[in-house]
């Protein structure tokens, strides 16, 4: 390496590297912390991380800039109007908390003027004032007072530059890609696999399905990252389910899923796919498409956003509802699984008497205390920032449990709108949760924590005289170890439908299963 001559470089560069500088710190505090505006922030650590986050993200705008800088037609041009589409996006993020995402893509392609032009307030128009204002100085900076040599090293320096946000992002989970500016990116990216995705021909498997019932209500509740073992219907200590516990709850505890993050588990779970077969989560319908063959009425009710893995299914259901698709994990509103409530009344109550329902909760996912109103805060004490170590595990788990407590509420709600009905109602989560085992926190790690999530079932009194046998192979069955492959063969089983592709290994229902076991 020659010293002498990075030292010319930089000595020679001087103006532009100010540049830079300058238009890193402006911008950064004038649109990018916006994306933190929501972010709880409880003590000094939390202020720190939140610090860290920006100034990491604050690096990736720098590269950006730093390209566009090199030629000052091109800064000139789409300096400005990236500026305008970052800060026109961190306003609403700011008043709204919503995430740019693949659902507000397709509502800005989709958004027409009169619409548009209804977004815009006096504060908005203020605010993006300001930002062009800012951006045209640089702009003028940039046209008479710089000029760019040794383009080579220019174009190193922002290769490392781009590298450590890029390095950030791996290690952190995407952390990084959450957030304007690298959200525009991924989120189109996600949008175009996505309606890719929904385009895809799949294999329809629902010839040959038969049902005999007449009058069924089907209930299938897809939790988020509950664990077995925090549930005290499972013997856990502390009372996370004291509505649960007065009910006829079948229970299973050692559930093993294949994934640990959303987007896998729900097409696994909720398709043919099992451990040695995952190509039917791509290329064939989910199991909704052979309740519909069996004329039920089918609904996808969800207070998660459609991750585009499993968008088709939403999408085979003849009625869907999202609640709030712009409020995204990475938000700090309060969400709650109560909102769904009304909607589901109202899909239980219509006339067709056979009715298949998707519950998908947003449960236990972190942030935990966004995701259950102050009442239900029984376990104290709970956190209050963001951030976590081994010294707030008390916390965390606390708050952990509280959701579990407020799901307990949700279910007991959905069961009890059902109970007088000829019904079933099933809860599965999606995989389970890491709470300071091994050091390490949340999920998509692929420990065994994360691999033994929750199932129980319930069914009505009017279900349980005419299904006898099947509900006590269910009984029998509930300490035998499972993979969720069972959830797809087994549902259809007890609900009644005949399907030349049910497996009665991975059927639950099943006598001669329970008998080899």
């Amino acid at each position: 390496m020659n010293l002498p001559l990075l030292k010319h470089f930089f000595r020679d560069q001087k103006s532009l590297f100010l540049l830079l500088l300058a238009a890193t710190f402006v911008f950064g505090i004038s649109i990018l912390s916006g994306n933190y505006y929501h972010m709880p922030c409880d003590n000094i650590k939390d202020g720190i991380f939140i610090f860290f986050h920006w100034s990491i993200l604050s690096i990736g705008y720098c590269a950006i800039i730093y390209l566009l800088v090199l030629n000052k037609y091109i800064f000139s041009f789409l300096f400005p109007i990236i500026n305008i589409i970052f800060a026109s996006l961190i306003y609403y993020i700011v008043q709204l908390d919503i995430s740019v995402n693949p659902v507000l893509i397709e509502l800005i392609l989709n958004t027409n003027k009169e619409e548009g032009l209804g977004l815009i307030s006096l504060n908005f128009a203020i605010y993006i004032g300001l930002i062009i204002l800012l951006s045209m100085v640089f702009v003028y900076v940039r046209r008479k007072k710089i000029k760019v040599k040794y383009h080579l090293f220019h174009i190193i320096s922002i290769f490392f530059l781009a590298l450590i946000p890029f390095s950030v992002n791996k290690i952190r989970h995407d952390t990084i890609n959450q957030r304007v500016p690298f959200s525009i990116y991924s989120s189109v990216v996600e949008y175009i696999k996505e309606q890719k995705l929904l385009k895809q021909n799949r294999k329809d498997i629902s010839q040959h399905s038969v049902c005999k019932a007449d009058t069924l209500t089907v209930v299938l509740v897809l939790g988020e990252a509950l664990r077995a073992d925090h549930l005290s219907i499972n013997g856990y200590k502390k009372k996370t389910c004291p509505n649960l516990e007065q009910k006829k709850i079948i229970s299973f505890t050692k559930i093993f899923s294949e994934w640990t993050h959303t987007n896998k588990s729900i097409p696994h779970i909720l398709t043919r796919a099992d451990s040695s077969n995952y190509l039917p989560a791509y290329n064939e319908k989910s199991l909704v498409s052979i309740f519909k063959k069996c004329n039920f009425d089918t609904y996808w009710l969800g207070n998660q956003e459609a991750g585009s893995s499993f968008s088709f299914i939403i999408k085979e259901c003849n009625n869907s509802f999202i609640n709030k698709p712009l409020h995204t994990v990475y938000n700090y509103t309060k969400k709650l699984d109560a909102d769904l409530l009304p909607h589901y009344e109202k899909y239980i109550n219509q006339a067709n008497p056979l009715k298949f329902i998707i519950v998908h909760l947003i449960g236990s996912h972190w942030y935990y205390p966004s995701h259950y109103p102050s009442d239900f805060e029984i376990f104290k004490p709970t956190i209050t920032g963001k951030t976590f170590s081994q010294r707030d595990s008390i916390k965390i788990v606390n708050a952990y449990d509280n959701t579990i407590l407020y799901t307990d509420y949700i279910v007991n709600e959905l069961i009890t709108k059902i109970e007088k009905q000829n019904s079933i109602l099933l809860f599965l989560s999606d995989h389970g949760e890491l709470l300071g085992e091994e050091g390490k926190w949340l999920h998509a790690q692929n420990t065994k924590y994360e691999k033994n999530p929750a199932f129980f079932m319930w069914f009505s009194e009017k279900f349980k005289q005419k299904n006898e046998e099947k509900i006590k192979n269910a009984e029998l069955s509930k300490n035998n170890h499972w993979r969720t492959d069972f959830l797809f063969h087994s549902i259809l089983d007890i609900s009644e439908i005949e399907n030349p592709l049910i497996n009665s290994k991975l059927n639950i229902f099943d006598q001669k299963d329970n008998q080899k076991k």
